[in-house]
């Protein structure tokens, strides 16, 4: 089941992306019609918050970024410290 998800999901990356985008020029519109201190504001915040983190999870689940974060301050550590270490990793 999860396996078919992810397959669709890397398999319509593109369009899922494009939707967010879309989504969020469509909710910006309706918002800027409203005053800045209206609840509108902050319903738009959280909700592009959640289209920007299924825009990441897309691109995720699709290859297009990799974990360069753990690898790279491990190589930091281990020309930065000069005493034994061992890194212990989940």
């Amino acid at each position: 089941m999860m396996q078919s998800i992810v397959s669709a999901i890397i398999e319509h990356q593109l369009p899922i992306i494009l939707g967010c985008f879309l989504s969020g020029l469509l909710g910006m519109a309706v918002v800027m019609r409203h005053s800045r201190h209206s609840r509108w504001w902050r319903i738009a915040d959280l909700v592009w918050v959640a289209l920007g983190g299924l825009g990441v999870v897309t691109a995720l689940l699709a290859g297009v970024y990799a974990d360069e974060g753990g690898p790279a301050i491990l190589d930091y550590f281990s020309q930065a410290l000069t005493s034994p270490w061992q890194a212990i990793t989940r």
